[in-house]
């Protein structure tokens, strides 16, 4: 069996089909993709969009899902996120959680305010001697 996933305009996994390897001729990924391209293309229309998408993640990373997208510069399919508040970083492929690259900005736009141990430690050293 062979797998294709229908994409939108903006890469969104919108349709997820099997069909026959004889509809793509018994062709390997990735000779049997634009077989099974136009094949898909007669099903549901020519305006319509599909790669293929391999069910045991043998190529393109992991396996087509609705709700999931297509990374065209990493040429791969992309799941939901694990989180809803995680966003994609296609600058390295990861999901990223949006609350602690909130912190991690507001520290790095802060850092010259943070103390380090040995600030700390001279507080309160020089705190003691005080009292």
């Amino acid at each position: 069996m062979a797998h294709f996933a229908q994409i939108d305009e903006n890469n969104n996994v919108i349709n997820v089909i099997v069909i026959n390897n004889e509809d793509v001729q018994n062709l390997p990924f990735p000779e049997s993709e634009s077989v099974g391209i136009t094949f898909c293309k007669t099903l549901f229309g020519e305006e319509t969009n599909w790669l293929q998408t391999s069910y045991n993640s043998s190529f393109r990373s992991q396996f087509a899902c609705i709700g999931g997208f297509y990374d065209s510069e990493r040429d791969i399919f992309v799941g939901v996120p694990p989180v809803p508040t995680m966003i994609y970083d296609r600058s390295t492929g990861l999901w990223l959680d949006t609350e602690i690259e909130t912190v991690r900005s507001i520290v790095e736009e802060n850092k010259n305010l943070l103390l380090s141990d040995e600030d700390i430690m001279t507080r309160m050293i020089t705190m003691k001697d005080s009292q």
